[in-house]
């Protein structure tokens, strides 16, 4: 394969001709240059040479002195020792008087001994064996000297004959000393002065060796400069094999001018574009590789080029485009493009890839992912839905669970009854757990911070799982702060927290111990709350797996003590939405410790928010009522009748609103209890029916039965006229609690789930927000903005419906069904203007004869026009919802 060159001064050729031509041949410069740098070494050899000489004498003078002053030392050592001695003589006559002298004499010869001992200088000398000995013993005499010149006066001149003894015995050494050392210094000092006297000769020798060295080295560059064609000739050779690579290359290059005009091709455009580069040459790129939709920006960006000189696509790196091929089909390249100087003026150089197969693998990469967010946005909404749907089986069997616990029991029934009511627990427990983790991974975790006192706080969990300890055989015991125990916190996820690592350790734990403990750290906000226990233990290699979802260990009993592996799971997401840390130790057959580490700084005592009261142990009593039900639910009703009579009061049952309107206009009632959700009339327009009637129940206390509250729907049930909302499953307390004051509301933010929750005001908005903070807190973002644009296309598509000529012909049981499809999405993303005119139209398809009046179907267009737009705006600046009481963890599933 070649590029085809068809001038003489293409790309290729221009960017592989050596400059200037014969630039490798010796200009006559090249002669002076050298002649110059051949002078300056010969002047630096020289230079040299003086220098050589200069320090030779230098270095004889420095060591002339050193050896001098060396001999010196040691000559005044005997000096020393000399005056020492006549001065322990003139002490012994003198007595105290001449002891300053002697100790000043001792002290200087002291430091002259210690400085032959010291002293680097003196190493060598210190090699010598002779010299050695008689140092040492001098060494020793002076030291043992020490303590008596040191001690007093009187000490001093009773000790001067045994110094003097002493002196005398070293006499000989002393002598020894300086003679050693000054022969043996004066023999060195000859040696060095001839040794460093022939290292000189020897630099001289070797620096004029070093100067011929160069010399020649200047005659072998001489011959490299002639050489130099040769060297040119063999680049331009290797240019000429680069250019054979590019030619070969699987990228196609093409070659422009300033005009587009193409001037080389290498042999991969026929692969790419299906052209032979010779049927390129020559060609305008426009007409034969740019496709006919970007003709006009591909002639444009060549003359804002050629005008500005400001490239945006030369240089820029790849970019992605569409390329034609010549058989006219389109397809995707990835461009690179660069401009370059030829002898003919500015050229551009463009590779240029075919990225088909990767684009369409990054295509069924996307639909991979859409598929993936699909099923993400289903199982979102089964999740929305899912508790709903749940609550009214599980509703039947607990209520029922509570009702046969009232009725005679033989003890085999009551066994199982309490498996039947263990299963039931588990299940509400594994749901709960799917749900918490949908809020935590959705980041819509609420918190409810406030001031609390921890001790009492861990007090009351451990009291709560002593049962369950005991049971298994441990010991469970809890600490807490020394000190203010007061500190600002989320006490109902800290429960949550603590409770799962707790029933951890009780579960894998028999015949031990678990304790709760907890400690303030230095730096002031944290506490570490630590769970230790003395079970099973976990593996090393396991202890980071039992913090993800689903992972179960096994144990010697673990088959006994179960479990979905979602608790650990919980808690990791839990205390990281708090802002703290998660972690364990263990060692298999010894223990575990589990601890938490949270921001809960202190507060001041006193400022503790009081507990919500536990609901009491037994229902209160009232007197005996007479009680109007309005279920369409069977299982419901039966339920209902059967706590209240259970109870003591009388129940008339009723199947719909319109029953229970009949009824309730036949005779007086203590109290109605009314499902919101029934056929023919929902219990909402049958309480407005009932209260603005003339019949008996006109002013009865009337309480709403719903499975799903939303703050909206408890504003129309109030507006209504019910008095409190029970939301199910209803227990008997709750029952027993309205049965006791009907008409007394209890304020929303307090009433636990399950029990009873007053109305809030009407919501003014066509968007619930509290609504729509629910779908958010539950699920992703990416679900969430997926459903709301779901909804969006359902909506159009439906309003477009029902607002055309084909709606007021339709079928009313079509009509009925279409509507009451859109209706319950408005209630899902809480389109609450929207839903109420959907549930009034509802309401008349199934109850008002007659054809639907054209306004009520034209009027859904301008409320779903002004819920269009404000649902996004609802969505992006949605407020955090109220928290929610953690004690009623069980019916939070009817509330998702």
């Amino acid at each position: 394969m070649r590029l085809v060159h068809p001038h003489p001064s293409s790309a290729a050729s221009a960017a592989t001709r050596p400059s200037g031509g014969q630039g490798a041949r010796l200009s006559p410069g090249a002669w002076v240059r050298a002649a110059v740098a051949v002078a300056a070494i010969a002047a630096l050899a020289v230079t040299a040479w003086m220098l050589v000489r200069e320090a030779s004498g230098r270095f004889d003078a420095l060591a002339e002195a050193q050896s001098d002053n060396v001999q010196w030392v040691l000559a005044q050592v005997e000096v020393e020792y000399l005056a020492l001695d006549a001065q322990l003589l003139r002490a012994e006559t003198e007595g105290r008087a001449s002891l300053p002298d002697l100790r000043l004499r001792f002290d200087i010869f002291y430091s002259r001994i210690d400085m032959l001992r010291k002293s680097r200088v003196y190493a060598a000398l210190r090699a010598h064996a002779d010299y050695e000995a008689a140092l040492d013993t001098v060494w020793s005499a002076v030291a043992a000297s020490v303590p008596q010149i040191d001690a007093g006066d009187a000490a001093l001149v009773a000790a001067l004959p045994d110094l003097g003894r002493r002196m005398q015995a070293i006499r000989g050494d002393v002598r020894a000393i300086g003679l050693t050392g000054i022969a043996h210094f004066a023999e060195a000092s000859d040696l060095r002065r001839t040794g460093f006297l022939d290292t000189l000769r020897d630099l001289a020798s070797l620096t004029l060796a070093l100067l011929a060295g160069l010399m020649l080295l200047v005659a072998v560059l001489w011959r490299a400069l002639r050489v130099l064609d040769g060297h040119a000739r063999d680049a331009r050779l290797s240019a000429s094999r680069r250019a054979a690579v590019v030619s070969s290359s699987l990228d196609a290059v093409i070659v422009a001018d300033g005009t587009g005009r193409i001037i080389e091709a290498n042999a991969a455009v026929e692969a790419v574009f299906g052209y032979a580069p010779g049927d390129l040459v020559g060609r305008q790129m426009e007409e034969t590789i740019v496709p006919p939709h970007l003709r006009d920006r591909h002639r444009s960006g060549m003359a804002r080029y050629a005008a500005t000189r400001a490239p945006r696509v030369v240089g820029a790196g790849r970019v992605q485009l569409e390329a034609l091929h010549r058989d006219g089909h389109t397809f995707p390249i990835e461009l690179s493009i660069a401009a370059a100087q030829s002898v003919d003026g500015e050229i551009f150089v463009s590779f240029l890839r075919d990225i088909t197969e990767r684009v369409a693998a990054e295509r069924e990469l996307r639909e991979a992912r859409d598929r993936a967010e699909a099923g993400e946005r289903s199982k979102s909404r089964m999740l929305a839905t899912m508790s709903h749907e749940m609550r009214t089986p599980l509703n039947g069997l607990l209520g029922t669970l509570e009702l046969l616990e009232d009725t005679p029991l033989d003890p085999t029934q009551a066994r199982y009854l309490g498996v039947m009511r263990s299963s039931g627990d588990v299940l509400l427990h594994h749901i709960n757990d799917v749900l918490d983790i949908a809020r935590l991974d959705a980041g819509r975790m609420r918190l409810e911070e406030q001031c609390f006192a921890l001790n009492p706080f861990l007090e009351a969990i451990a009291a709560a799982q002593e049962p369950l300890a005991e049971q298994a055989g441990n010991t469970l015991t809890a600490s807490g702060l020394d000190g203010n125990d007061h500190v600002h916190g989320d006490p109902v996820r800290l429960r949550q927290i603590l409770l799962n690592l707790l029933g951890n350790a009780i579960k894998f734990t028999e015949g031990g111990t678990v304790a709760l403990e907890a400690e303030r750290l230095p730096d002031g906000d944290l506490v570490e709350l630590r769970i230790l226990d003395t079970g099973l233990g976990i593996p090393e290699d396991q202890q980071e797996r039992i913090f993800e979802d689903f992972v179960t260990l096994d144990a010697s009993y673990g088959r006994v003590h179960g479990g979905t592996g979602l608790g650990l799971g919980i808690v990791r997401r839990t205390v990281a939405a708090l802002g703290g840390t998660l972690g364990v130790e263990s060692e298999p057959g010894e223990g575990s410790l589990f601890w938490v580490r949270l921001p809960l700084p202190a507060a001041a005592p006193g400022t503790a928010a009081p507990s919500r009261a536990l609901p009491a142990g037994s229902p209160p009593r009232s007197p005996r009522r007479d009680v109007l039900i309005v279920e369409d639910n069977a299982v419901n009703r039966m339920i209902l009748r059967e706590m209240l009579e259970g109870l003591g009061h009388c129940v008339t049952e009723a199947h719909d609103g319109q029953a229970g309107i009949e009824a309730a206009a036949e005779r007086p009632f203590d109290l109605i209890l009314m499902d919101i959700s029934m056929p023919r009339i929902d219990g909402v327009t049958a309480a407005r029916r009932i209260r603005g009637g003339q019949g008996a129940c006109r002013d009865t206390p009337i309480v709403a039965l719903t499975a799903h509250a939303m703050p909206e729907e408890l504003a129309r049930f109030a507006a209504a006229g019910m008095a409190r909302t029970i939301v199910k499953p209803a227990t008997r307390a709750a029952l027993a609690s309205v049965l006791a004051d009907p008409s007394a509301p209890v304020p929303s933010e307090d009433a636990p789930r399950g029990g009873a929750a007053a109305a809030p005001a009407p919501a003014a908005d066509p968007i619930d927000a509290a609504v729509m903070a629910e779908l958010r807190e539950m699920l992703a973002p990416a679900a969430f903005r997926a459903l709301c644009a779901d909804f969006v296309t359902e909506a159009d598509a439906a309003i477009a419906w029902l607002t055309g000529p084909g709606a007021a012909a339709a079928p009313r049981a079509d009509l009925a069904a279409r509507v009451h499809t859109l209706a319950g999405g408005c209630g899902m993303v809480g389109a609450a203007a929207l839903r109420c005119a959907l549930s009034d139209l509802e309401t008349r398809l199934k109850t008002a004869p007659g054809p639907v009046p054209a306004s009520a179907l034209s009027g859904l267009a301008p409320l779903w026009a002004g819920t269009r737009p404000v649902l996004a705006a609802s969505a992006r600046g949605l407020p955090e919802p109220p928290p929610r009481d953690q004690t009623s963890r069980a019916d939070d599933l009817a509330h998702c």
